[in-house]
């Protein structure tokens, strides 16, 4: 783990991410989903904090168009 005074954070596009995850496991995904592994190599690249983008609900119109 890095100095606490300068903590490494990575975000990720949960959405994009998501979506690959779910083609790659041919099922809809959640956070419980998310091999230990990946976490893991993010944990071992340096990274102290995951900030996940893009976890809200999008609504049917935006569903539609593949937002």
């Amino acid at each position: 783990m890095s100095d606490v005074r300068y903590p490494a954070l990575y975000q990720i596009n949960t959405r994009v991410w998501f979506t690959a995850l779910s083609r790659e496991l041919g099922k809809r995904v959640t956070f419980d989903d998310i091999p230990d592994a990946e976490l893991d190599r993010l944990a071992d690249l340096g990274f102290d904090w995951v900030w996940f983008l893009s976890i809200w609900q999008t609504d049917k119109a935006a569903r539609e168009v593949g937002v």
